[in-house]
């Protein structure tokens, strides 16, 4: 879903802070605890270990230019 995969970009640019990706997506701070505990489930990751989260970013990063042709 797009707007987990939303959730998923700002909180890795936010360097995994909850309460900023919540301001950002203008959502509730539960709703994002939600989404990245419903994303650590699926992915199976913990987004503690920085070189997965940079990896996961930068995948993010090229399916949106991926998109954009």
């Amino acid at each position: 879903r797009d707007d987990y995969l939303k959730t998923l970009r700002l909180y890795l640019e936010s360097g995994c802070k909850v309460q900023q990706t919540a301001e950002t997506n203008s959502l509730h701070r539960n709703t994002v605890n939600y989404r990245i505990r419903k994303m650590r489930d699926i992915l199976g990751c913990d987004f503690q270990n920085g070189k997965q989260n940079f990896l996961l970013l930068m995948a993010l990063y090229i399916k949106t230019l991926i998109e954009k042709k």
